[in-house]
């Protein structure tokens, strides 16, 4: 399920209206700590990527990375495992992008930051 998803889901039973929205630093701390109180998709889980973890990634793209350069400056080893944990959900929101969106199984693809990323890192950079 997409962040932008799991955003629009009510937090059980109860509905909040905010007067003015937060900053979208805040927004992503909400989103990657609770994802909607999901234990599959909970920050710090075993399935959930941590809030350091994606400041890490992104700190590291922002210049363009082969995935096996983003596996090793993070520690993982299995590549279909780090994909689905945490290069998809940041395709999919936006935050980062392929160098050929035509040839996604390239293995000299590359990933770097977006606009939308740069922006998120910037913010995360200043609020942690």
């Amino acid at each position: 399920m997409k962040f932008t998803e799991l955003i629009k889901q009510p937090e059980g039973r109860r509905l909040e209206f905010k007067a003015k929205l937060p900053a979208v630093a805040d927004i992503a701390k909400t989103i990657v700590a609770f994802a909607n109180d999901a234990a599959w998709n909970r920050v710090g889980t075993k399935l959930g990527p941590g809030w350091h973890q994606v400041e890490r990634i992104l700190d590291y793209c922002v210049e363009p990375r082969l995935i096996r350069e983003i596996m090793t400056e993070m520690g993982w080893k299995d590549r279909t495992k780090f994909r689905k944990k945490f290069i998809t959900p940041l395709i999919e929101e936006g935050i980062i992008i392929m160098t050929d969106p035509e040839n996604t199984t390239d293995p000299r693809q590359q990933y770097y930051l977006t606009d939308k990323g740069r922006s998120l890192l910037q913010q995360i950079r200043g609020n942690i």
